[in-house]
């Protein structure tokens, strides 16, 4: 079984490093993350989590995603869910009206030193060479552009923009599964929100 622990304490002002494999290194998150730190707390009882499976509730391209109990009881999870793009998405203003739009875990990186050849890490799942069971529908770019994933490419080491110093820079050495990148998506791609007057 895997320990579950409540939040501790939010960090503030320190560096933070990541680890994949032997390597710890300063950062490593991808740049489209706004990510948040907090201490590790204690351990949370396991009589005490909720059991609950994930489903989805509507009859149109937009659905609520909430939490089905063994007991047959529903909690609403709070999130919307867009059943063409299979993706979380919020309902924001956009220039074709009101969206929900999506918000997919996988995102874009490069597959080499010179950054003008996108591909798509599905699922954020970095350092992986499994296809795994997931072929994803889209992806988000570090500017927050989202885009169709084409076909399955195979496995590659991962580049990214650094900085204005170091334009283009190896993130990962290992190697990851990617797939192509597809077409941008607007916002007329997006499933319409229609409120009640």
């Amino acid at each position: 079984m895997t320990d579950v622990f409540a939040l501790g304490a939010k960090w503030g002002g320190l560096d933070k490093y990541t680890n994949y494999g032997d390597t710890c290194s300063k950062g490593g998150w991808p740049p489209q993350y706004q990510a948040e730190f907090y201490e590790l707390g204690s351990p949370l009882d396991p009589a005490q989590w909720v059991l609950g499976l994930t489903d989805f509730v509507g009859d149109s391209r937009i659905k609520r995603r909430v939490w089905r109990n063994e007991d047959g009881s529903i909690i609403d999870a709070g999130t919307f869910y867009d059943a063409q793009y299979e993706s979380d998405c919020s309902v924001d203003s956009t220039t074709a009206g009101l969206r929900c739009v999506p918000k997919p875990p996988s995102f874009v990186m490069h597959k080499s030193g010179s950054c003008d050849d996108p591909v798509v890490v599905p699922g954020g799942m970095v350092c992986s060479t499994s296809r795994n069971c997931l072929t994803p529908k889209i992806a988000v770019d570090s500017g927050g552009n989202l885009f169709e994933v084409g076909e399955p490419l195979g496995e590659y080491e991962l580049y990214r923009f650094m900085s204005s110093y170091q334009p283009c820079g190896l993130d990962y050495s290992c190697k990851t599964f990617v797939f192509a990148l597809g077409k941008q998506l607007s916002p007329t791609d997006f499933a319409e929100v229609v409120t009640n007057p």
